[in-house]
């Protein structure tokens, strides 16, 4: 069965808000399973294990009658068939005085043109649609809307997988042509899963095969960033991002407003729809409508207003946020929250029954305009006297997605995770993430839990910490076991990886069929023997291209001696307004000797504002002798607030014998701009005012910028701050979460452990190494691992 089963009634709680183990639950008859692969009430159970890359899958649990043998594509259906509530389109607010069915009014943007326009053209193979923006700001809905205006897409069936397994069931099956492939929120729900490595290398295949067909996906603009910026991602977003490099992709940002939509036409529609009207007035100038629409924002300022007068229902809503971003993605159970909240808490506040904290927790799920911040939530099937899960609103995770990152988490809640999480996918994420902050004994009881389900990952996690200890015995064993399981996932590179560097038919076949990026990099390739081919396929790239592709066409042409034409290239872009351009015309001149057009396009540069322009007309100014004009340009953009400029200004300060107000600039630009947070310690020991470098980088330390935070310890051990320095290392520990493919000691880890040898504490540091710290930073004691020969079930 495909198509998600959804319960939005409020499920009713128990006095104590906590479901009562001794309650019998009823079922009527043999009802619909309501369990999917994370115990979510989504769908069936898909179990994976090995037919392609090692996975093998198999078709688990389900009411559906569909047979192992059976074509898992057979039960999509039509856009028209579907409402967007099918698609995973956020529920919209209420309102209790009009009587609405359906969706609200949607309003459409210049985006929608954009969407509507890669969905017409013919398919000659797979396309692929991803659509980005920040939460609840229309992705999905954008999308929706998109299938229902082409005609031809009306009647291509549409499948959205319930999980990760079911979609690589899909993709492992013939994908039919004319189909549709629904994949919202991509990475939380795809790539950043232990299957990704396979998803991707299937996607690319199916992408690849000339036949029409469709693949919508979705996710949060942070993490399009990342897969677009692969070079400083992990090696998941290396992966991934080399699919959209190499499949034919369209890229949709969506605006978080309507500032581009005319405000009379606003108004028609906010008049027929009392939920727009009520929207458009709460948002006024500073938030978005669909945000509203979604009651995000609401429900934001609630939560924020508790912190003082509920603080129980305050820190049950927060406990929920740490619980998903530390990776518990299926429904919270209350004995979590209930064991989980006394670390938010002050003594006083501790000082309630499980009645009061049911009462804080109905609170937390009561319905504002229809939308609550936590859903109540079955995981199990049939009728139940309460709920036994918890989902948090989108908006509220992406909320302590941005502004708890560094925040640590409480031992109570880990604890409290350890105890009552029974979901394996979610004991694999814990377990990584515990791993990564350097709370090895979490991870520990995490991972045995996981593997003790047949867990590969938990088992080499659990290799991992035997090697730390040189248990090569040990860890030998638990890797034998995962390898049992699951020979083709591994601790290294993975192994999906052999075609990375793509062959020159397959940058010729996607280049021919208009991939500006397949064009370019063919032109890189073949630059160093064919020189005349790759000018030829730099020139199609830069044919109605981007800014980008016309500085490549400028450099392949330098590379193959077309001077002449070089230049009239980077002319008429610079007089298009291509910074890039007028940089490169502005060094070229100058190393040719003409130094009045250099001056001319330096000049130009500047004028558009652009940082490095206005810093690099400052250089040519004082090259020439011109300090006070040079100075006044610097003055002028550090002024407006431009924070590189500041440095440049601070650093002309400096090399004038000015440092007193050097050092204001030069401060001053460390507190907003992450690249001069990079310097500012060099800086100011080189000024021989060190202790003055610590303000700015305060500031960004408090912001949870952690390369403030290093910079500051860096700072405090060259001011003899060691405690100090030693409190901050460890917190960094703690917070360092960033996901990467494969078990790695983190850097914050292997900079405290080389700071405690630093000071002496030899012993402490060893420790440390091999059984990492406890919640609070402490370095933990030794503790036991599992070993491979015990029966862990």
């Amino acid at each position: 069965m495909c198509e998600e089963q959804r319960n939005d009634e409020d499920a009713s709680l128990g006095d104590d808000g906590v479901r009562n183990k001794d309650a019998p639950d009823t079922e009527l008859g043999d009802g619909p399973s309501m369990l999917n692969e994370t115990g979510a009430v989504n769908g069936p159970v898909v179990q994976a294990g090995a037919i392609y890359g090692g996975v093998q899958i198999t078709s688990g649990p389900s009411s559906s009658s569909q047979s192992p043998t059976e074509d898992p594509w057979t039960s999509a259906k039509t856009i028209i068939e579907l409402t967007g509530r099918d698609l995973g389109v956020h529920k919209s607010i209420d309102i209790e005085s009009a009587l609405l069915d359906g969706p609200p009014l949607y309003i459409p943007r210049s985006h929608d043109q954009d969407l509507q326009k890669a969905l017409s053209g013919p398919f000659p193979c797979g396309r692929m649609v991803v659509l980005f923006g920040e939460s609840a700001t229309g992705k999905t809905r954008t999308a929706y809307e998109a299938l229902h205006a082409v005609e031809q897409l009306r009647t291509w069936p549409v499948m959205r997988p319930t999980g990760p397994d079911h979609l690589l069931e899909l993709l492992c099956a013939p994908a039919p042509p004319r189909h549709v492939l629904w994949l919202d929120d991509l990475y939380i729900d795809y790539l950043d899963t232990k299957k990704s490595v396979g998803i991707v290398d299937r996607l690319r295949l199916v992408l690849q095969r000339p036949s029409p067909f469709l693949v919508i996906a979705d996710m949060w603009t942070s993490h399009w960033n990342e897969l677009r910026r692969r070079q400083g991602g992990s090696t998941r977003a290396s992966l991934a991002g080399k699919l959209f490099d190499e499949a034919d992709v369209v890229e949709v940002r969506l605006p978080l407003g309507f500032a581009e939509v005319d405000p009379d036409e606003l108004d028609r529609f906010t008049a027929r729809d009392p939920r727009l009207a009520l929207a458009h007035k709460t948002a006024g100038d500073g938030l978005p409508i669909t945000q509203v629409l979604s009651g995000g924002p609401q429900l934001l300022d609630i939560h924020l207003e508790t912190a003082h007068s509920q603080p129980v229902e305050h820190a049950v809503i927060t406990a929920t946020m740490d619980a998903r971003r530390l990776g518990h993605l299926s429904p919270l159970p209350p004995e979590v929250l209930w064991a989980g909240v006394a670390g938010y808490l002050t003594d006083e506040q501790r000082l309630v029954g499980k009645k009061r904290f049911g009462k804080a927790l109905k609170r937390a799920t009561r319905k504002h305009r229809g939308i609550a911040a936590l859903t109540p939530r079955p995981t199990t099937p049939g009728l139940r006297a309460s709920a036994d899960g918890y989902v948090l609103h989108d908006f509220l995770h992406q909320h302590a997605v941005q502004t708890r990152a560094a925040e640590p988490c409480p031992e109570s809640l880990w604890n409290a995770l350890v105890d009552h999480t029974s979901d394996v996918d979610d004991l694999e994420r814990l377990a990584a993430d515990a791993q990564r902050r350097g709370l090895y004994n979490l991870a520990a009881r995490f991972a045995a839990r996981a593997a003790a389900l047949n867990s590969p990952e938990a088992m080499r996690l659990l290799a991992w910490l035997h090697d730390l200890r040189t248990a090569a015995g040990e860890a030998d064993g638990w890797r034998a076991r995962a390898d049992s399981l699951d020979p083709s996932s591994w601790e290294g590179p993975p192994i999906f990886l052999e075609d990375l560097q793509e062959s020159e038919d397959g940058l010729r076949e996607r280049a021919e069929r208009g991939d500006r990026e397949a064009m370019r990099v063919l032109a890189d390739d073949l630059m160093p023997t064919r020189a005349e081919e790759a000018v030829l396929w730099a020139r199609r790239a830069a044919d109605g291209g981007t800014s980008e592709s016309m500085i490549f066409l400028a450099r392949i042409l330098r590379h193959a001696g077309y001077e002449d034409e070089k230049k009239q290239v980077l002319l008429s872009s610079a007089e298009a307004g291509n910074t890039g351009a007028m940089l490169q015309l502005d060094l070229d001149l100058t190393r040719r000797g003409e130094h009045e057009e250099a001056l001319h396009w330096a000049r130009a540069h500047a004028e558009t504002g652009n940082p490095l322009g206005v810093s690099r007309l400052a250089t040519v100014l004082q090259r020439r002798g011109d300090h006070t004009a040079a100075e006044e340009l610097l003055r002028r953009h550090a002024e407006a607030g431009s924070t590189p400029v500041m440095w440049h200004l601070g650093q002309h300060l400096a090399n004038t014998d000015r440092v007193e107000e050097a050092v204001t600039w030069f401060q001053r630009s460390a507190a907003d701009d992450l690249l001069a947070v990079n310097l500012i310690v060099n800086k100011f020991q080189e000024l021989h005012r060190l202790v003055e470098a610590e303000k700015p980088l305060r500031v960004q330390h408090d912001r949870g910028k952690w390369i403030a935070t290093r910079k500051l310890v860096e700072l405090l051990e060259l001011l003899d701050r060691y405690d100090e320095a030693e409190t901050l290392l460890r917190r960094l520990v703690e917070v360092s979460s960033h996901p990467t493919l494969g078990i790695h000691q983190s850097s914050a880890m292997e900079k405290l452990i080389e700071f405690l040898r630093g000071i002496g504490r030899t012993t402490e540091a060893e420790r440390l190494r091999m059984y990492g710290i406890e919640p609070g930073g402490v370095t933990s004691q030794a503790f036991d691992l599992p070993s491979p020969l015990n029966d862990q079930r």
